[in-house]
């Protein structure tokens, strides 16, 4: 796809007739562990890395889990996977949940599932597997998150972001998903000093 051409002629990229499966339903739980979750997110991550617009995420957040946008149901699983601590020295980071994160974006990736909220769950993915040392994983999820940005159009050599109306929370939100993808390639690059 060539987003200089997609931009010039106007071309929205369809949204994929998708549901999100139960194995993610599962990892999520009811509204009120989903709002849990994500409170607890921007209580604690969101203070270092604030990718995600609160303002936005609630707003767009349904009041059940069942009509959730697949996106979002990826978000809020990445955002749960951030509160996971290791607890038992033979548990692993490449827990149940890493795992349907792993499998999940993916399928949204094979499906033509493309937004913001994506790009932000596999900066978490990302931030997960830095944190918990879970290599190569970590350098795939940081490229694939640069490739993100320039597919959305929202890198520094689009001009997609300069045409396109967004509310300042918008703008704010690209501006540090940006500026966040910048910080973990140049994070991933020192490890291979």
């Amino acid at each position: 796809m060539d987003r200089q051409v997609s931009d010039q002629f106007q071309v929205e990229i369809p949204r994929a007739n998708f549901s999100t499966p139960a194995y993610v339903l599962g990892h999520i739980g009811d509204f009120d562990h989903a709002h849990e979750t994500s409170s607890a997110f921007f209580d604690t991550t969101h203070t270092w890395m604030p990718i995600i617009s609160r303002i936005s995420f609630f707003k767009n957040l349904p009041s059940s889990v069942s009509q959730i946008r697949e996106d979002y149901a990826l978000l809020l699983l990445c955002m749960g996977l951030m509160r996971w601590r290791l607890s038992d020295p033979v548990e692993r980071p490449q827990n149940a949940a890493y795992i349907a994160a792993k499998r999940f974006f993916l399928e949204l990736e094979l499906v033509g599932v493309v937004s913001i909220q994506v790009l932000q769950a596999g900066i978490l993915l990302a931030l997960y597997e830095i944190g918990h040392a879970i290599y190569p994983s970590a350098f795939v999820s940081v490229a694939m998150c640069a490739r993100y940005t320039q597919g959305l159009g929202i890198d520094w050599k689009s001009k997609a972001h300069k045409r396109e109306a967004f509310s300042w929370v918008e703008a704010e939100e690209r501006n540090r998903v940006r500026w966040a993808v910048v910080l973990l390639d140049r994070l991933v690059s020192m490890k291979t000093l």
